[in-house]
């Protein structure tokens, strides 16, 4: 699950989507759920949260964007 910080040096915290995926011999499966700020409710205790780094002047454009993809999915 992607995490970006909430803001520079802050530590990653989940955002945005959550996904997985089955890889095929010639494709793959992925499965995406949305992931309310800050809140692991409804993931795998063992889900692996993976730090998104951004450069500062660009974190607010891409989690913008993620929110986005994210309202998009819940819909």
């Amino acid at each position: 699950m992607p995490a970006p910080a909430s803001q520079e040096g802050a530590p990653p915290e989940p955002f945005g989507a959550a996904n997985t995926h089955a890889d095929l011999p010639r494709s793959f499966v992925e499965l995406v759920t949305p992931v309310r700020s800050g809140s692991t409710a409804g993931l795998p205790p063992d889900a692996r949260i993976v730090p998104l780094q951004a450069p500062p002047e660009k974190l607010d454009l891409v989690k913008s964007r993620i929110e986005v993809t994210s309202a998009q999915l819940e819909g």
